[in-house]
């Protein structure tokens, strides 16, 4: 009689540890859920709360979130620069892919639902101060220089 006591306590007992260590679970899951709220939450008073004093000549960085973590794009500026130094180095006129290829290599990332065509916005920005020009049907070109196709 007593050992049938004993194992009904050991299978309760053991019931018990199961439900703790589901509880448990269930805690993280929500902790995670609430940390993670508590970023976006934090991250939408910054852009709302703080009022633009003056004008600064920082480039603009726009924060992603990509599969749950934030990702910031490098400012066009930086981009039309390396695009600049690789358009000087080529010989011929460069497709937004292969630029777009290029900067990946080079550990740059462009994020985006379409990262290539966020390039493609960045240097239509920012490069015809750098001499940045997408001749359509040949590629980005820098002005003035000749590639022996243009006319």
């Amino acid at each position: 009689m007593t050992s049938n006591i004993a194992e009904s306590l050991k299978t309760l007992l053991n019931q018990l540890y199961e439900e703790r260590d589901k509880t448990k679970a269930q805690l993280d899951s929500l902790e995670k859920a609430i940390s993670d709220m508590e970023g976006t939450y934090s991250e939408l008073l910054s852009l709302t709360v703080s009022p633009v004093v003056e004008k600064v000549d920082k480039p603009k960085k726009i924060t992603l979130r990509v599969k749950g973590k934030v990702r910031i794009n490098p400012s066009k500026e930086k981009v039309a620069k390396i695009v600049r130094q690789m358009l000087e180095d080529s010989d011929k006129p460069l497709s937004r892919s292969e630029i777009y290829k290029s900067l990946d290599r080079q550990g740059i990332k462009i994020w985006g639902k379409d990262p290539e065509m966020v390039l493609s916005t960045m240097l239509w920005r920012a490069g015809p101060e750098l001499g940045i020009e997408n001749k359509k049907g040949v590629g980005y070109i820098l002005k003035g220089k000749d590639y022996g196709i243009l006319s």
